[in-house]
């Protein structure tokens, strides 16, 4: 039936008639048990190849087959016919024997010329055989090299050994056999069908040839498969739930990436007997059979009757057939001479990887959630995925041959069991092994108009055909997809006043696995409808504002069914008298109420109302709260990156400047923390939720290019020094922009708005904050700068360095933190250490230039010594003690400002500094001064002690 003719071979054009013969070439290794890798074919059919085509080698030298008689083997294929002069000229162009062949001669291999077009009778034959031999006859070697010519009809015998190469050829001219092909397009020995094959170590296969139904891994499955098919005579049946990924498998058993030893695909011929291929399986079978052809049988979609033929005729006396049905229908099914497997529900983490390989519309945070939805269902997914276009729910399956396959089966429909499934599916699990009167199994049968041992026996049912499935004492209907299409038609079929009582009489456990199923039916009227009459002030959850952890879940749950309803009643909430509980960070269900928020911001629309609201959560918090804080989740709302929010940045810039000016934000905290995330260049994380009920979400807007970057960034810019004109936030604003601008410092296009925040930040004063931030940025980043942006910013940098000596002081001596290499400009291949010396020594020389200027230094210790991280304190100190001022004037100083601040913000830094360089010189000194400290209960000897322990020991004071 598969009969490939000379007209097939002569139809087929240049680059179908070389992968012919490579193709036949592989399957012959294979056939033979020899490595398919020894077979090398490609590039352009007209392009030079040295006379060769398709080579073969081989590390077995001695092979011989059937139609490669010998390698290494050279074939070169032509189209037309190639008589004397046509092989001469092909073999020896201007009169020189190609060196590819030549080689072959050495080697003692073989050479063949194909022709399609050539038909040659036993004396042609020898005439073109002759000139061969020709064309080598001067070679040294060239009686050495075996030689042959092949016509159509010798190729088409060739190709007729082989079924699956033979339905590849008829394909290819347009004559193959209804519904029978290849299985899969395949190059060489891999089949490029759906791409890549995934799997995991989740991913697996139940056995069920024995009692105990092993569990394989997905690598053991595929090779057990592997060595039953290279069986002849052997029969498997694969099953699983419609969509699960059984048809791919097949192919990747076939493919020659994955894992060791694949099947020889020149073997396979697949049907899938849903569209009734022609010859029936049967009489495919029973051909091959006569005809003891080898061959690989694939049936997809077959049911249990055509298995059990084809199986007979198989596994029959002198079969050379292998047979693998695949079925959709998963009820217990073990046919005779059949070995049995269960394919299992993929992983989320593989149905996530398969759907950014074939879904590049899909977000990150829909692929997590269709991975949910679809239950490790590969068709669900891609059904669902496609609904992300359309701005669909993620949870609704609308296909309905698919449903059907995957609920009904091949079971006859049942009335019954789907009323029974649909009011299992209102809810998102439940307790399936209780059947007393207060059960949750009696309850939902209650509610369906059953008995509890009718409902019983349906979800055992349901669960045979793995549409429930089990954890423990636990109940799901899954896939999700599924469940909400049936939740979908209960909600359309039951009296909306048995919904209600069915919420109202639950139990607390069993209303949230209710509401959180309705949650994924946003796109539903029934239930829109009926969440609106359950949130109702009379409603069954009328009071789920009432801010305890139990309702704000109930209430996370609903939300994406009516979003702005939700939203309106929160904003309510807020601003009255009961929003003291709610706001206050002790209220374990503040966060639930935050993260709802949060999720409301997504939508452009509603942005602004639900910033606000957080906005005044976070305003109701005290200072440095951290417990259930509004903060984090307030920020990220602003962030470049991870916001949770579609809002434009115009839209957020807006919601900044109401923050600062409306007084009811507790004067300028929340504007300061949504302005300092505007201005956030790096290190962007989330600790947020995505997830909306079936609703699709993304990571919120991003930059599109590097454009968008940069007018966010010159936006957030403008802004900052837009409200920096009014004074009583002015320099609180500058230290908002000082601390995030060496993020931004390097980009070439926001260097105009930089420049011009810096000349109105400098109208105040000298801007210490962003000369530290330039030099910073100067020190660690600018290897990365343009050399336009470089000189730039030297300029600023020129304008930014300070000369008052105060702000010099509090730079070098408070502000450098750690290393503070970022202030000292060191010489080319200084070390580090050398740099920090050099720091040291210029905190030093101010220490010893301030001494004596009692003005200057009565300003700066105060700040001085309440900075417990001022890391050149210490080097202060020693200045101080090697100035022209007074020692003792100098002590009464430091006491003096010591004694002054409060307890918990004193650092005797600079008393330790003081005392250790004074020790070297006057000793007594130093004793008498702490002896005068220990009379004094505000100083705190031991520290100042212990600041200075080494140089004091060195110097024999104890």
């Amino acid at each position: 039936m598969f009969e490939v003719t000379v007209e097939d071979i002569q139809r087929l054009d240049d680059e179908q008639l070389r992968t012919l013969v490579a193709r036949l070439a592989t399957a012959e290794l294979r056939q033979f048990r020899e490595p398919s890798s020894g077979v090398t074919a490609g590039g352009d059919q007209n392009a030079p190849d040295g006379g060769i085509d398709v080579r073969i080698e081989l590390p077995n030298a001695d092979f011989t087959g059937d139609f490669i008689p010998r390698v290494p083997l050279g074939i070169q294929v032509k189209k037309p016919d190639m008589p004397r002069t046509a092989i001469l000229d092909e073999m020896k162009p201007e009169g020189e024997l190609r060196p590819a062949i030549g080689d072959l001669a050495d080697a003692s291999g073989g050479y063949i010329i194909v022709s399609s077009n050539g038909s040659l009778a036993d004396k042609a034959l020898q005439a073109r055989c002759a000139a061969i031999r020709e064309a080598v006859a001067d070679h040294p070697n060239g009686q050495n090299l075996l030689v042959d010519f092949y016509d159509r009809a010798r190729l088409a015998a060739w190709a007729n050994t082989y079924s699956g190469v033979a339905a590849w050829v008829r394909n290819a001219v347009g004559r193959p056999l209804a519904g029978w092909r290849p299985l899969g397009d395949w190059s060489g020995t891999l089949i490029s069908g759906d791409g890549q094959f995934l799997f995991d170590d989740a991913a697996c296969l139940l056995d069920a040839r024995s009692k105990d139904h092993i569990i394989l891994s997905m690598p053991e499955g595929i090779q057990i498969l592997r060595a039953a098919l290279a069986k002849e005579g052997h029969c498997v049946r694969l099953v699983g739930m419609s969509g699960l990924g059984k048809t791919r498998l097949v192919q990747a058993l076939f493919e020659s990436d994955v894992g060791q030893e694949p099947l020889d695909p020149s073997l396979a011929l697949y049907a899938d007997y849903s569209e009734t291929p022609q010859p029936t399986a049967k009489q495919l079978a029973l051909e091959l059979l006569e005809r003891g052809q080898r061959a690989i049988l694939v049936i997809d979609n077959c049911n249990p009757q055509t298995h059990a033929d084809l199986a007979k005729v198989c596994s029959s006396a002198g079969s050379k057939i292998s047979l693998i049905t695949v079925e959709y229908d998963v009820r217990d099914d073990e046919p005779e001479r059949t070995e049995v497997f269960r394919l299992q529900s993929a992983s989320s983490n593989i149905l996530v990887e398969w759907l950014k390989a074939n879904y590049s519309h899909v977000s990150q945070t829909d692929r997590d959630r269709i991975a949910e939805f679809s239950g490790g269902n590969f068709r669900v997914a891609g059904v669902l995925a496609e609904t992300v276009k359309r701005r669909d729910s993620l949870g609704d399956l609308r296909d309905r041959d698919l449903f059907a396959r995957i609920f009904h089966q091949r079971n006859d429909p049942s009335n019954e069991l789907l009323s029974a499934a649909e009011a299992l599916a209102l809810t998102y699990s439940f307790e399936g092994e209780d059947t007393l009167p207060e059960s949750e199994l009696s309850y939902i049968a209650d509610f369906a108009g059953l008995k509890t041992a009718a409902l019983y026996s349906h979800v055992a049912e349901l669960r045979r055909r793995a549409v429930i499935q089990s954890r423990g004492r636990w109940r799901a209907l899954l896939p999700h997809a599924i469940a909400n299409r049936l939740a979908a038609q209960a909600l359309e079929t039951i009296p909306a006043n048995n919904i209600d009582k069915f919420c109202v009489e639950a139990s607390p456990r069993l209303q949230k696995s209710i509401t959180r199923r309705l949650g994924y039916l946003h796109d539903k009227e029934e239930a829109i409808a009926t969440v609106e009459r359950w949130m109702s002030p009379t409603g069954p959850l009328g009071d789920l504002l009432s801010c305890d952890e139990r309702s704000l879940e109930l209430l996370r749950n609903l939300t994406p069914v009516t979003p702005v309803a939700v939203l309106e009643r929160i904003e309510n909430l807020i601003v009255s008298d009961s929003a003291l509980l709610a706001l206050q960070p002790s209220n374990s269900g503040r966060w639930l109420l935050i993260s709802i928020l949060k999720s409301l911001a997504y939508d452009p629309a509603s942005f602004e109302r639900a910033a606000l609201a957080l906005a005044r959560i976070l305003a109701a918090e005290r200072p440095g709260e951290n417990h259930n804080s509004a903060k984090g989740v307030f920020e990220e709302l602003f962030h470049l990156h991870l916001s949770g929010t579609q809002s434009s940045p115009e839209q957020r810039r807006a919601v900044v400047r109401k923050l600062y000016e409306d007084t009811e934000f507790s004067g300028s905290v929340c504007g300061d923390v949504a302005l300092r995330a505007l201005l956030k260049s790096s290190m962007f994380s989330s600790t947020s939720n995505f997830d909306f009920g079936a609703r699709p979400r993304d990571f919120g807007w991003f930059p599109p290019t590097y454009g968008d970057i940069w007018d966010w960034f010159n936006g957030a810019i403008d802004l900052a020094v837009s409200l920096g004109a009014e004074q009583s936030r002015r320099q609180n604003i500058r230290e908002i922009v000082a601390s995030s601008l060496r993020g931004i410092l390097g980009i070439q296009a926001c260097q105009d708005s930089i420049e011009e925040a810096a000349s109105e930040f400098l109208k105040d004063g000298e801007w210490l904050a962003g000369w530290l931030a330039v030099r910073s940025a100067m020190r660690f980043d600018k290897e990365g700068w343009k050399p336009e942006v470089q000189a730039r910013v030297d300029v600023l940098e020129s304008r930014l360095r300070p000369t008052d000596p105060l702000n010099v002081a509090k730079a070098y001596v408070i502000e450098a933190r750690g290393s503070g290499l970022s202030l000292i400009d060191g010489e080319e291949g200084e070390s580090p250490s050398t740099a920090y010396n050099r720091l040291g020594e210029k905190a030093q020389e101010i220490g010893r230039e301030m001494g004596s200027q009692t003005e200057l230094l009565g300003q700066f210790l105060p700040a001085i010594m309440r900075n417990t991280g001022a890391s050149r304190a210490f080097a202060f100190g020693i200045g101080l003690a090697t100035s022209e001022a007074e020692s003792t004037e100098l002590w009464s100083s430091l006491v003096e400002v010591f004694t002054a601040l409060p307890s918990d913000q004193r650092s005797a830094t600079v008393m330790g500094g003081f005392l250790s360089r004074l020790a070297q010189s006057d000793p007594d000194l130093v004793a008498r001064f702490l002896d005068a400290a220990l009379e004094n209960p505000e100083v705190s000897p031991s520290v100042v002690y212990l600041q200075a322990n080494v140089a004091l020991d060195e110097n024999g004071i104890a």
